[in-house]
């Protein structure tokens, strides 16, 4: 269950990210994001405490201080940064392959089934939502769903270590921390994206970029094409554009021929024996 709340956890961050950028642009737009019930009466309840404290103006002070220079990193990146630390904690808890053979199914078993089957589901929805919506409307509705894509995976792919937990079998366990390494990838990828992020110039006139986007959960698509994300990543990026680079054509025409030449050459190379120096090849 540590990996399927980690992916949990990393679908929230993405989410909490891309919160950052809509708060820019209605606050751009001359409007004030409204808060939550529980956060309203929060800050109410913080603002009375600070106004009966002696210490309220050098705390004030202090707060205004560590505010300008978080500001100048991104509030977005701190946050990231700390999501994808705590999930590769959570990850790295359980990174066991001397486990024991996990107990017959019970009946928490069958409820974790069935939570992480309706997750996959629910999750399914909100991926198609977000695939489908216009980039015009949502801009960052297309990372958000790549990142769902991966969520979904793990949710499905931990459903049969549940399923065929009977106390003998190793192999559900071992799944369990393989498929771990989802996660983690995620979570290292969205730790360098935040630590370049970082060194980018804060500007308040300048709508920020979505930090927390993957490249690894754009792979996951259908018809798969994982080379597709890679290179849409660079053209984006830095404007390479791989079609237009003969060398790649020419590789990309010439992998079958090559590849059948090197299994060819392979196969009568393991008919070659080696004879001994004090040993005859041929015996009259």
């Amino acid at each position: 269950m540590r990996v399927n709340a980690a992916a949990l956890l990393l679908l929230a961050a993405a989410g909490h990210s891309a919160w950052f950028i809509v708060k820019w642009r209605v606050e751009a737009q001359g409007q004030r994001p409204v808060r939550l019930a529980f956060w309203r009466n929060t800050g109410q309840i913080q603002d009375e405490e600070q106004a009966l404290s002696p210490f309220a103006p050098w705390l004030a002070r202090t707060g205004d201080a560590l505010a300008k220079q978080l500001q100048s990193v991104g509030h977005d990146v701190l946050w990231l940064s700390g999501w994808s630390v705590l999930v590769l904690a959570l990850v790295m808890g359980s990174w066991r392959f001397d486990l024991p053979a996990p107990a017959a199914s019970t009946q928490a078993s069958w409820v974790a089934v069935g939570v992480s089957l309706a997750l996959a589901i629910s999750l399914l929805i909100v991926e198609r939502h977000l695939a489908f919506a216009s980039e015009a409307d949502w801009p960052e509705a297309g990372a958000l769903a790549t990142v769902a894509r991966l969520v979904i995976l793990v949710q499905v792919l931990s459903i049969p270590c549940f399923f065929f937990a009977d106390g003998t079998r190793l192999w559900p366990a071992r799944l369990t921390v393989l498929i771990g390494i989802l996660p983690s990838l995620l979570a290292v990828e969205f730790l360098v994206r935040a630590l370049f992020a970082a060194f980018r110039p804060q500007r308040a006139e300048q709508e920020p970029a979505l930090v927390a986007r993957s490249l690894m959960g754009g792979m996951l698509q259908w018809p798969p094409s994982p080379l597709a994300a890679l290179q849409g990543e660079l053209q984006q990026r830095f404007g390479i554009d791989l079609q237009q680079v003969c060398a790649f054509g020419f590789m990309r025409r010439a992998l079958l021929p090559v590849a059948a030449l090197v299994a060819l050459v392979g196969w009568l190379l393991s008919g070659v024996v080696q004879v001994p120096l004090e040993g005859r090849g041929v015996y009259e």
